[in-house]
């Protein structure tokens, strides 16, 4: 990246990539031509495996993360009951919004059914400052949250993949990590 797309980028995405560098993540600069002739420009911070997308928006940054299904899984989604991929739909939903600063959203838009889906999307839009300490804390916990709201919505679809018949786990199992609350 050269010094001049550093210069030239909102100084709360700049400040963003200076934090997500100082947390040893990788991140790199993508820019997007929009249909009316503008230009995006996105940060990607690599979470241990998973790509975390930062934007500026209305002077906020939003915090995202996507899912995209495979073909596979929409295929064998189709194949189930409907009542079945209904409680699919609601277990999946009610995962998704158990962490309630985390958005989400189902593409294509409107989702007729749950066989139709083709990604998930999770964000948090976030005010961070360099003069506020708590900035900082909520940036990286948003990280962290958008990439958790993904792979608990990667947990209730998985199963998919790997069973035959109409069986399918609607929830995931919640446990506190030892030594967290004493």
């Amino acid at each position: 990246m050269s010094s001049n797309e550093t210069a030239d980028a909102p100084d709360v995405l700049l400040l963003a990539e200076n934090w997500a560098r100082g947390m040893g993540k990788v991140t790199k600069r993508v820019s997007f031509q929009t249909p009316n002739g503008g230009e995006i420009v996105v940060l990607t911070v690599m979470h241990g495996d998973k790509q975390v997308f930062v934007h500026e928006w209305n002077e906020c940054i939003s915090v995202f993360a996507l899912m995209d299904l495979p073909e596979e899984l929409t295929t064998r989604m189709r194949a189930m009951s409907s009542q079945l991929q209904r409680r699919l739909e609601v277990g999946l939903q009610r995962e998704l919004v158990s962490l309630g600063r985390t958005a989400f959203t189902f593409r294509p838009l409107p989702l007729e059914s749950i066989v139709h889906l083709q990604r998930i999307s999770v964000s948090q839009l976030i005010r961070i400052s360099s003069g506020d300490p708590s900035s900082f804390n909520r940036f990286a916990d948003a990280i962290q949250e958008v990439v958790t709201s993904i792979a608990r919505a990667a947990s209730i679809l998985a199963p998919i993949l790997s069973v035959s018949g109409e069986t399918i786990g609607t929830s995931v199992e919640r446990t506190v990590p030892p030594g967290m609350y004493g």
